[in-house]
Parts: C-alpha cells; sequence; structure tokens
C-alpha cells in the first residue's frame, strides 16, 4: 500500500540519516609490484592484510559502532573516500619526499607533499586523524598538518619500519583511541605495547604530530553496536590459494596483470616447475583485489582426463551453465564449440569475466584444433571475457596473446626461497659454502653465488624439493658432492627432461685461495685455522644432542596422550597437565647442558617463567594455549610449540658458554629465565651501563641484553645466534662475533655486569 510504502521509505531515511552519524574510518592500502618508469623495478611485499584484520579485530573487539571502509589506495579512491571520514589509515611504501599511491597496470605512483596538499584543497570537510604508516613518512606531515588535519601519526624521515611493529602499533591505537582514550594517550599506550613486543627501537620511529590538542579524546562515547564494514566485497573466484609471498616474481605478475588491459588473451610460459601456475594465480589474485573482474574462473586442465567432452563438460559446469556430472553436462559437451559459445555468452551476459586454464600442453599437443578453436569462439561470443593460459610453450594458434615469459628466478632470489622453504635453520658456514665470509658478501649473496645453488639452476620446484631434504641433511657442506652429483640432477629430471638435456654445471674451485673447504674424513677442513675448524665440531655435538633430544620430547608427547591424566577441552581435544610436562622440561635441560645443569639446577621460578611463556601458542604466540590460562592443562600442540622452542633455546644457551655462574657462584652472566618487568626491578638503582642477559618469552630462541640508558630509563636489544656466532643490531647495523663474549665486548656501552662487576672482569 502507498502507506506501507510511505512507512519503508521514512525508515530507510531514519537508517541513512543515523549512519551519516557513525564514525567513519578509512582505510588506504598501497602495494604496487613494480617502480614506475622505463626499467622497473620490483616492490617489496608489505603483510598489510594482516595490518588491516587486526585493525578490524582491535574494533570489532569494543563493540561500538564504527563505520569503516577499505580502499586501494589510487588518487581516485583518495579523493572519493575523503568525505565525512573522522580518521584515515595509509599503510604502504614511502620513499623521502612522497608515499607511493598504486597507479594503473600494478605501477607506483610518487605522490608528493604539494600532490597531497591538493587533494585535500577541494575537500571542507577534513579527518580528524591521520595515520601514516610508510616508511619516511614524516617527510610529508607538513601537508596533513597544512590541509587541516590536527593529529597525524607519521614514521621517522630518516627510517624504515618493520611490518610486525607497524601492525602492534595500529592495533593498539586504533583499539584505545576508540575506547575513548585521548589522541595522547592512544599514541603512548601502542608505543609501550611495541616496546613491550621487544620492538624498543622501532617504537621510537613513530611520532605524533600536528597542531591539535593532542590531549582530546576524538571517540569520547562511542554508541554500542558492532563494526560496519562497508568495504565492496570482492567477486567471486574459483582460483588456488596463492603463495601469500612469491620470492622473485613481481615482474611477472606485473607483466600479466598489465597484459590484462592490453589482450583478452594472455600466455604465461616458461619451464616446468619454473612457477608459471603461481604467477598466474597471483596476478588473478591481484586483479580481484582491484575489482578489475566481475567474476574469475579457474579450470586445471592437467587433472581433467583428456577428452573433448569432459573439458567441455567440466568448463561448462565452472562458468554455471550446468551442474558437473549431470545429464545436462552430458549434452551440452557433446553440442558444437559455437552452440557452447552462444550459451556462455548467454549466462554470463555483460559480466567481466577472467578464465584462467593452467597446464594445457597436454592438450595443445593432442586436441591442438579443438582448444584453439574453443579459445577463438569465447573471445569472439564474450566481449568482456579475458583468457588467461599457462603453457611450457606456446604452441597454440591463437591471434593477437600476448605473452609473458618465466625465466629462472635471479640467483639471489633463487638463494631466498631456498631459505625460505627449507626445513630447518642452515648454519652460517653452509650459507658461505664457496666463499670465504671475510669477502664481505652477505649470507644470502654468497649462498646464491654458490655451485650447490647454481645446480637448480633457479628452477622453484626443483629448489623447493631440495630444501625439503634439508631435515634429512646434517649439512650442506658435508653432503655437497652427493647433492650436485646425484640428488640435484635427480630432481631436475623428475622436473623436466629437457632441462637435464642442457649441459651440466661444473664444479668451480672457489675465487679466493685464502679460503677453500673439502670434507676429510667426515671433518671440515678450512685453512683460516684450527678455531672455526673446533667451533664447528662443537656445533656438530650440540645439533646432534639437539636432534637426539628432539626425538625424546616427540616420544614424550605420544606417551603423555596415553595417560590417564588427559582431559578433555571443550573442542574435544586433548590436554596433558602441565605438571607431567615439567619432568620432561627438566630432563631435556639437564641432558642438553650437562655438568652446567648440575651447578644450577631449573627452579621453581624459572618454571613459572616457562608456564607462562608465549611460545606454548607458536607463530601466533595465542596467549590462550598458556598452562596458567587452561588451569594448567595444555594441548598436544602446544606442547610441540613450546617444545621447538624450549630445544633451540637450551641449544643457544650451551653455545654461549656463560650459562654457568661467574666466580663463587656471585654472578650470572645470563640471569635467564626473567622477564622483561623482572630485569628492569633488577636494574633499578644500578648504575648507568649496567646490563644483565636474559631469555627472550616472545622472540623465536633468542637472547636480550637489558641494560640502563640513564636512571629509571631501560634498553632491551636482541640478540640472535647464526651458525654459532652472535649478532645484534647497534644504531642502524648489525655487529656480529663468533661469541657471545666477543660480541658483549664490542659493545662499549655496556660497563658492568650486574649488579657492579666490571665486564671485562667477567668476560676474562
Amino acid at each position: 500500500s502507498r502507506a506501507a510504502s510511505m512507512a519503508d521509505a521514512a525508515g530507510e531515511d531514519r537508517s541513512a540519516a543515523r549512519s551519516l552519524r557513525v564514525p567513519l574510518i578509512n582505510y588506504y592500502f598501497s602495494m604496487p609490484l613494480v617502480t614506475d618508469g622505463d626499467n622497473p623495478r620490483p616492490i617489496p611485499e608489505l603483510n598489510y592484510t594482516q595490518e588491516l584484520e587486526r585493525v578490524k579485530e582491535a574494533i570489532a573487539d569494543l563493540n561500538v559502532l564504527v563505520r569503516f571502509h577499505t580502499y586501494v589506495a589510487t588518487t581516485h579512491n583518495f579523493l572519493s573516500g575523503l568525505s565525512k571520514c573522522v580518521a584515515i589509515h595509509f599503510t604502504g611504501h614511502g620513499i623521502p619526499g612522497s608515499i607511493l599511491f598504486e597507479h594503473e597496470h600494478g605501477r607506483s605512483a610518487s605522490v608528493t607533499r604539494a600532490a597531497i596538499q591538493e587533494m585535500f584543497a577541494s575537500h571542507e570537510s577534513k579527518p580528524q586523524v591521520a595515520f601514516i604508516s610508510a616508511c619516511h613518512s614524516e617527510s610529508v606531515r607538513d601537508a596533513f598538518i597544512g590541509a587541516g588535519i590536527p593529529h597525524v601519526i607519521v614514521v621517522d624521515q630518516r627510517s624504515t619500519v618493520l611490518d610486525q611493529a607497524s601492525m602492534t602499533f595500529a592495533h593498539q591505537f586504533y583499539r584505545h583511541l576508540l575506547s575513548g582514550d585521548t589522541v595522547r594517550q592512544s599514541f603512548d599506550l601502542a608505543h609501550a605495547n611495541v616496546v613491550a613486543d621487544q620492538f624498543a627501537q622501532e617504537a621510537d620511529k613513530f611520532k605524533l604530530v600536528g597542531d591539535g590538542d593532542h590531549d582530546t579524546a576524538i571517540f569520547p562515547q562511542l554508541e554500542g553496536g558492532s563494526l560496519l564494514d562497508e568495504t565492496r566485497p570482492h567477486p567471486d573466484s574459483q582460483c588456488d590459494a596463492v603463495v601469500e609471498h612469491l620470492v622473485g616474481r613481481a615482474k611477472q605478475v606485473q607483466g600479466v596483470y598489465e597484459a590484462f588491459f592490453r589482450s583478452r588473451v594472455v600466455f604465461v610460459v616458461g619451464p616446468r616447475g619454473i612457477g608459471k601456475t603461481q604467477v598466474a594465480l597471483k596476478a588473478c589474485a591481484y586483479a580481484r583485489e582491484r575489482y578489475l573482474f566481475d567474476r574469475i574462473l579457474f579450470l586445471d586442465l592437467q587433472r581433467l582426463e583428456l577428452d573433448d567432452n569432459a573439458l567441455l563438460a567440466t568448463l561448462g559446469a565452472r562458468m554455471g551453465l550446468w551442474v558437473e556430472g549431470s545429464d545436462q553436462a552430458s549434452v551440452g559437451a557433446a553440442s558444437s564449440l559455437d552452440t557452447f559459445a552462444e550459451r556462455a555468452r548467454q549466462h554470463l551476459g555483460r559480466s567481466k569475466v577472467l578464465l584462467l586454464l593452467d597446464g594445457v600442453d597436454e592438450w595443445f599437443r593432442h586436441f591442438d584444433n579443438l582448444l584453439s578453436d574453443l579459445v577463438a569462439q569465447l573471445v569472439r561470443r564474450l566481449d568482456r571475457l579475458t583468457i588467461v593460459i599457462t603453457a611450457v610453450r606456446d604452441d597454440s594458434r591463437v591471434a593477437h596473446a600476448r605473452r609473458v615469459n618465466v625465466p629462472p628466478l635471479a640467483p639471489e632470489d633463487a638463494a631466498a626461497l631456498f631459505t625460505k622453504r627449507s626445513r630447518r635453520c642452515l648454519e652460517n658456514n653452509e650459507l658461505y659454502i664457496d666463499v670465504d665470509p671475510d669477502t664481505g658478501l652477505s649470507p644470502l649473496l654468497a649462498f646464491a653465488r654458490s655451485t650447490f645453488m647454481g645446480a637448480m639452476r633457479g628452477n622453484p620446484r626443483v629448489i623447493e624439493t631440495i630444501a625439503g631434504k634439508m631435515c634429512e641433511c646434517e649439512s650442506i657442506i658435508t653432503s655437497q658432492t652427493e647433492f650436485e652429483e646425484e640428488i640435484i640432477p635427480q630432481a631436475v629430471r623428475e622436473v623436466s627432461d629437457e632441462l637435464a638435456r642442457e649441459p651440466s654445471l661444473r664444479r668451480v674451485s672457489t675465487e679466493s685461495p685464502r679460503f677453500s673447504m673439502d670434507v676429510v674424513g667426515g671433518q671440515l677442513r678450512s685453512n683460516r685455522g684450527s678455531t672455526r675448524e673446533s667451533q664447528t665440531r662443537g656445533l656438530q655435538t650440540i645439533d646432534a644432542d639437539h636432534r637426539r633430544l628432539d626425538e625424546a620430547w616427540n616420544k614424550a608427547l605420544q606417551h603423555a596422550l596415553g595417560e590417564n591424566s588427559v582431559q578433555l577441552g571443550p573442542t574435544g581435544q586433548q590436554l596433558v597437565p602441565f605438571s607431567y610436562c615439567e619432568r620432561h622440561i627438566i630432563t631435556m635441560y639437564r641432558e642438553l647442558l650437562g655438568e652446567v645443569a648440575s651447578t644450577r639446577p631449573l627452579t621453581q621460578e624459572h618454571l613459572s617463567f616457562l608456564r607462562t611463556t608465549r611460545q606454548w601458542g607458536g607463530a601466533a604466540r595465542d596467549s590462550f594455549l598458556m598452562p596458567h590460562v587452561n588451569g594448567g592443562y595444555v594441548s598436544y600442540q602446544s606442547l610441540n610449540n613450546f617444545g621447538l622452542w624450549f630445544l633451540g633455546m637450551l641449544r643457544v644457551i650451551k653455545l654461549t658458554g656463560l650459562w654457568e655462574p661467574w666466580g663463587n657462584g656471585e654472578i650470572q652472566r645470563i640471569q635467564g629465565f626473567i622477564t622483561r618487568m623482572d630485569a628492569e626491578t633488577l636494574l633499578s638503582g644500578s648504575a648507568p651501563g649496567s646490563f644483565l642477559i636474559r631469555v627472550s618469552s616472545e622472540m623465536d630462541p633468542m637472547l636480550v641484553v637489558s641494560h640502563v640508558v640513564a636512571p629509571s630509563t631501560y634498553s632491551h636489544s636482541l640478540v640472535w645466534e647464526l651458525g654459532g656466532c652472535f649478532e645484534t643490531q647497534v644504531g642502524d647495523l648489525n655487529t656480529r662475533h663468533e661469541t657471545l663474549a666477543a660480541l658483549l665486548d664490542s659493545m662499549p656501552h655496556l660497563l658492568w655486569f650486574y649488579p657492579h662487576t666490571a665486564k671485562n672482569m667477567v668476560l676474562l
């Protein structure tokens, strides 16, 4: 009725008016693939999706009514999203004097201070807060302040900033800002949380600027409700999940993405195992996130029976013409290509569709005419269809297609992929397998130049196959000849007979005569002297103990699940009491540290620390998996998480050679299992330069040097072990030494071991 229609319209008006009163936060992200210009360079990939989720999570947890909109950071999106928003958040890359937006075709667009001011000049309403989470963004602060934004958060203009620190800062800032805290309080609390996450230097890079009163609460009392995510839904996609960070393929992904704008048919070609499918999938995901298509269809022809009817039946089902396996599919697949294409046109209409046909080589070999004609018919009938085809070579008769070649990975990218996929952490001497460390090359570049990496020919599938064998290989050095002459060539042959027929690489000697390695009688030899040889033997002994205890820990876990003390959690998972774990923790400690463990046994204080470490939560540091949160019980998964960390930590402790107390037992050269707060309590009242060493409860097996900078001011620096050496960051540079004692000796700001004993005396 007319009255009902009027009532509905009035209701919609009230809803719209209420929506306008609800505060709006605009989140802009920029992830161009390459730089702009004649010689584009790859741009490092940021983990912006995790930061976005953490910001939304912070808002959702508050149960307040807030509107939220996510945009790709282009000039058009930025201008269209400025109206009526209270806060804007930008995450992306920055360079001195500019932040990087996205330009067309996946390239970067440098946005200068002047351009930012011009964008804001056309809008009367201005946001109250601007969070510019980009390296060097302080260099454009004046553009936002000059535009009239009272509260601006930027990153120091001389600095880059770590992804993890940015995520934590943003999560905590919005959490406190939207709960009613002032801008300054929210900033300070976010800063404190980043410091608490062992990123003190990163926390200091964030700056709060602007002409507004930062002691003002922007959201003093928000209406109760839930997060209203107004982001446009992404189009449907049938594609398989893509590798989150595709190493060394930014240029090829950008080439495919740019081809979407220039051609209706795109071939992605390259040898088997080279990563064609991942490049195509990444380009499809990138296009989906930017709303380039309405639908994305995917068909893996390698898994399909070589039969023309099967091809049309399956493709028709993916297009939604019929249900796969139905009688209708059988009838439709038997029709002519012309009829099939016309039916697809009628069903898909004016939708903009992307179709990925993966692995077509066998089909072109056996059904060249069929597949080529099918592609031609579909492109002719559906004028908004784009087809991407992956193949070893383009043997088709498809006209006007663009081709993107996927070459072998560059040596440094190949080395980076290997270290990422390796089933264990490679030792430093393995990375310098063919190069003298004194040459000044970084470990990754040295590894990239090795004949070991060269034998894999930059083929990602071969690299991942060999990296997966590292858990069975104690050292690349002792197995180098076997890998280069047998294992790697076999992996190459399995990927492609064509690759194996290429001339094999000859083993070349190292360029520097000052350093050569060979294996004699199972021992590493080097002309650099016996110190490093002795250290390597020590490493091998420790790692053998580590592997033995790793097996013992796994057996203990299996045994724990068979005990009567096991309980079932709320989701049916098996839970083991922490008291059971204590026995095995103490056993591992004694067996790996040996005599040192008898002079310094684990105490109840140590066990309390271990009970509350976030390492029970694995990589996510999930606090809900800690024993003290679950009534003293832990799950099998959390036991496994803890065991991996604890065994690694014991290995690092043994390598330090400083675990045993010094003197008459009065000085603990490593305080050990204490928290950050405990460390600062111990150091309170100590003179500047006093320090102690403790175990990090947050980071993967690392130590922390806590020292007094000034009265009531403390610094906490991470120390990590790599290849038996110890490394830390001093200023913007990393410093590295073969022993922890040498590393500490090289740090002039560290003067006294806690409580007040000269460092040089203790290290002697």
